[in-house]
C-alpha cells in the first residue's frame, strides 16, 4: 500500500521545515520525509505546498527534502502513453492539430521577441 511506501521507502528529511510549508492533508503525509520529485511538483502546482525561501535557492538544496525516485503514478503515465487514450496526443484529430499549430505560428514576431529578446 501507499502507506507502506511512505513509512518504509522514503528516507527522513530532518531539515524539511527549513524549506517547505506543507499546506494540505495530502502534503502533510510527507512531513519529515523526503518527497518524491514528481509529487513535490504536483503539490506545488496545486498550491498544497509552498517554499519558505526562494524556489531556486531551495531547489539548489533539494537533496535535503526531495527524493529523486520514480513513483507509481509516473510509471503509469509513461506506460499509458504507449497506447492511444484521452490523455495523449494519439487521439487528436488532424483539423484540431492544424488549428493549434497555425495559432502558434500566427502569433507574430512580437510574441516571440518577448521571450527571446531583440537580438
Amino acid at each position: 500500500s501507499y502507506q507502506f511506501y511512505l513509512t518504509y521507502m522514503l528516507p527522513p528529511a530532518p531539515t524539511q521545515a527549513k524549506y517547505l510549508v506543507l499546506k494540505s492533508k495530502r502534503a502533510k503525509r510527507y512531513k519529515g520525509l523526503k518527497i518524491p520529485s514528481g509529487e513535490l511538483t504536483q503539490l506545488y502546482m496545486a498550491d498544497e505546498l509552498d517554499f519558505k525561501i526562494d524556489v531556486l535557492e531551495a531547489m539548489e538544496n533539494s537533496n535535503e527534502f526531495c527524493h529523486w525516485s520514480v513513483t507509481f503514478s509516473q510509471m503509469w503515465y509513461n506506460l499509458s502513453q504507449l497506447w492511444p487514450n484521452a490523455n495523449n496526443f494519439t487521439l487528436r484529430n488532424k483539423a484540431n492539430s492544424k488549428k493549434e499549430i497555425a495559432d502558434h505560428y500566427d502569433r507574430g514576431n512580437d510574441f516571440f521577441r518577448a521571450f527571446l529578446g531583440r537580438d
